[in-house]
């Protein structure tokens, strides 16, 4: 089973921005 990896790097990008947006979230939140 062959996976693209552009495909994979594109989706751990969108994750790891979501991530950081609800970290960036949180902190303003907290502040």
């Amino acid at each position: 089973m062959h996976i693209n990896n552009k495909l994979v790097n594109i989706v751990l990008a969108v994750i790891a921005a979501c991530l950081l947006a609800l970290c960036v979230a949180s902190v303003m939140n907290v502040k």
